[in-house]
């Protein structure tokens, strides 16, 4: 045997077994063509705490509510939430109580929470 006579066979063109239009090289994977997911913003959390220095703009997008009954409580000098203590200005048939020259003040401790005001938006 003097030599191989025989022509090697070119290897077999698999290009289109694995990608029919042939076109691999062309596109991108689908997965990059997804667009990327919205991300909803983080809530502003509600604070635990309000007093007289609190910004305006924040007392007046929250409320103080009665953790037991769900009533709002109104005229809050001050409030906390972790210490569940209100300071809140006495009020008798919708008038502020007036003791000598100062208006009356009641603190008392009660299950509060504070909740957001529907139809105020934040700043």
């Amino acid at each position: 045997m003097a030599g191989n006579t025989k022509a090697a066979k070119p290897a077999a063109d698999t290009s289109k077994a694995t990608d029919p239009a042939g076109t691999a090289q062309d596109q991108k994977p689908v997965t990059d063509a997804l667009p990327d997911p919205v991300v909803a913003p983080e809530p502003e959390p509600l604070p635990t705490s309000i007093d007289t220095r609190t910004p305006v703009d924040l007392r007046a997008r929250v409320k103080l509510v009665d953790a037991e009954t769900g009533e709002t409580i109104g005229k809050v000098i001050a409030a906390d939430v972790v210490a569940g203590q209100v300071t809140r200005f006495a009020v008798e048939n919708g008038n502020l109580v007036r003791k000598d020259d100062r208006f009356v003040t009641i603190t008392e401790d009660r299950s509060i929470r504070f909740e957001w005001v529907e139809g105020v938006p934040a700043e």
